[in-house]
């Protein structure tokens, strides 16, 4: 556990960091691109940065596309959910994330594929395995 906490507070001087949550988003916005290159001067400019104020919670729009997918993809997302709880260090997150969605999204995708393509024809199977993986491409996409 020592070495866990010796190499995130060396890894925070070597990188970009934001540690403040709530005020996340709103120094963000105040960042010019160019600034996260040179991760010391961020690191620095942030101390003396002020943001006495949190940022007001921001309301996301209701989007259809994020549903269709969640709806799509219900039994990995509830795969998810299961070792979400399980983990630990957030520091982990991201990997389960990518383990799971390279690996059980695309089962899960072709599965149901199979099952729309024995039920309702070969075409529609196909046509529905494309657009599963589009709606997700274009989801991740969407996001930036």
């Amino acid at each position: 556990m020592e070495l866990v906490k010796y190499t995130s507070l060396a890894l925070k001087e070597m990188v970009c960091h934001i540690d403040s949550e709530e005020n996340y988003e709103l120094i963000l916005q105040n960042t010019e691109k160019e600034e996260f290159l040179d991760p010391v001067a961020f690191n620095l400019s942030l101390k003396n940065m002020k943001t006495d104020k949190p940022q007001a919670h921001i309301v996301e729009p209701f989007h259809l596309l994020r549903n269709l997918v969640s709806i799509n993809s219900f039994l990995p997302l509830l795969v998810w959910k299961y070792f979400e709880r399980e983990i630990k260090e957030k520091e982990f997150i991201a990997t389960f994330k990518f383990t799971l969605g390279i690996s059980v999204f695309p089962l899960f995708y072709i599965l149901q594929s199979l099952l729309m393509g024995f039920l309702f024809g070969r075409p529609f199977g196909w046509l529905y395995l494309g657009l599963s993986f589009l709606s997700v491409l274009a989801l991740s996409k969407a996001k930036k």
